[in-house]
C-alpha cells in the first residue's frame, strides 16, 4: 500500500510539472534509448506504465542517476536537461528507498583540518585545494563546481570573469550546503563532467572531488573520542572514596554508624570531595590521553582507507585497461560508489551495535 502510494504521488508531480512532456522524453530515452520528438505519442505515453518500465529496468538509484548522465552527455541542450534529470531524481527518489538510513551530512568531517569550521583561522579544504593546484587543475576545478551548483555548461566572457572572481573553497561549501546526500553529490558531480570538454580531464576531477567531499556524509558515522565530562553534580552522588555506593550503607566505612558531631561530619565530607577530586582530576588526565591515541588511531584507519581505494581504482583501471571506454568508465564508477556504500553501512552497523 505504501509502495503504491509513493507511485501515485510521484506520477502526480511528474503529470503535473510545468516540463512534464521534457521529463517525459528524458526518461524514456533512458529506458528506451530513443528520443521521441513527436508530442502527441508523448502525451499519449501513460505515466505508470512508464515508471513501471524505468524502475524494471533499474533496480536501484545509482543505475538511474547512471543513465540519465550517459543521455545528457549525449544531447544538445544539457544544462536544461541537466536540471530536468535532478528534478526527476528528487521526483524519483521515494521510489528507491534506502536499505540503510540516510547518512545526514557532517559538515566539521574528518579528512578535513579539525576544530570549528567557522573559525577563519582554520583552512578545512587546503589539502584538496593544494592537490588540484599541483596538478594545474584548480581553475577546471571551479568551472565543474560552478556548474554542479548551477546546471550551466556554456560560457560567455561576463560568466568566465565572475567565475574567475569566485573562490575554490566557496564553491566546494556551496555544493556541499546544496547536495543533502552523496547520492546527489555524485549526480551533480559526474553529471556535469560529462557535460563539459574536455570530458575525460572534468571525470579526473569529479573522481577526485567526490572521493574527498563524500566523505562528509559518512563523518557523521565516526565520531572522534572524547572524555566524559564529570561534574560536581555526580560528586555528590559519589561517597568520599569515589565509590557510587549509598552514604548510609555499611560497607562505607566514612559514614556508616558515625557517632562524629555534625561539624566533623561536614568537615570530613569537604575534605573527602577535595582529595576526590584530585582524583577524577587525575582520572581525566588519562582519559584525555587514552582518547588522543584513539584519535590518532582513528585518523590511521581514515589513511588506510584512502590508500586502499586509490588501490582499488588502480585494480579496476588495470583490469578494464582493453575495455571500452565509455563502458570502462560507468564500471568504475559504480564499483567506487558501491566500496565507499559499503564503507558508510559498516560505520553504521558497527555504531548501532
Amino acid at each position: 500500500m505504501v509502495e503504491k502510494e509513493r507511485l501515485n504521488r510521484a506520477i502526480a508531480q511528474l503529470a503535473g510539472d510545468s516540463d512534464t512532456n521534457r521529463l517525459k522524453k528524458l526518461l524514456l530515452c533512458v529506458c528506451q534509448q530513443r528520443w521521441e520528438n513527436d508530442s502527441r505519442r508523448l502525451e499519449s505515453l501513460d505515466w505508470r506504465l512508464l515508471l513501471n518500465e524505468l524502475r524494471t529496468t533499474f533496480v536501484t538509484r545509482e543505475q538511474l542517476e547512471e543513465a540519465l548522465v550517459r543521455v545528457v552527455a549525449r544531447i544538445n541542450k544539457k544544462s536544461l536537461y541537466f536540471n530536468l534529470s535532478l528534478r526527476a531524481i528528487a521526483i524519483l527518489d521515494p521510489l528507491y528507498p534506502e536499505i540503510e538510513p540516510p547518512m545526514a551530512f557532517d559538515e566539521a568531517f574528518l579528512p578535513f583540518t579539525q576544530g570549528n569550521p567557522s573559525d577563519p583561522s582554520l583552512d578545512r579544504w587546503f589539502d584538496l585545494r593544494l592537490q588540484l593546484s599541483q596538478s594545474g587543475n584548480l581553475s577546471q576545478a571551479k568551472t565543474l563546481l560552478y556548474s554542479a551548483i548551477n546546471g550551466k555548461f556554456a560560457y560567455t566572457l561576463p560568466d568566465w570573469n565572475h567565475l574567475n572572481h569566485e573562490e575554490f573553497d566557496h564553491l566546494a561549501q556551496s555544493l556541499l550546503d546544496l547536495c543533502k546526500t552523496a547520492s546527489e553529490l555524485r549526480l551533480r558531480l559526474y553529471g556535469s563532467a560529462h557535460c563539459l570538454n574536455p570530458v575525460e580531464v572534468y571525470q579526473s576531477i569529479a573522481e577526485r572531488l567526490c572521493r574527498t567531499m563524500e566523505q562528509a556524509y559518512y563523518a557523521s558515522l565516526i565520531q572522534p573520542f572524547e572524555p566524559e565530562a564529570v561534574g560536581d553534580e555526580n560528586l555528590d552522588d559519589m561517597t568520599i572514596d569515589g565509590s557510587m555506593l549509598p552514604r548510609n550503607t555499611m560497607l562505607n566505612p566514612t559514614e556508616a554508624q558515625t557517632t562524629d558531631s555534625p561539624q566533623l561530619q561536614r568537615e570530613q565530607l569537604d575534605l573527602g570531595k577535595s582529595d576526590h577530586q584530585t582524583v577524577i582530576g587525575l582520572d581525566q588526565d588519562v582519559e584525555a590521553a587514552v582518547c588522543e591515541a584513539a584519535n590518532q588511531h582513528l585518523q590511521a584507519a581514515i589513511a588506510a582507507v584512502d590508500q586502499q581505494t586509490e588501490a582499488l581504482i588502480s585494480k579496476v583501471r588495470a583490469l578494464l585497461a582493453h575495455t571500452d571506454p565509455d563502458t570502462a568508465n560507468a564500471i568504475e564508477t559504480r564499483i567506487l560508489h558501491q566500496f565507499t556504500d559499503a564503507l558508510g553501512q559498516l560505520y553504521h552497523q558497527e555504531d548501532s551495535g
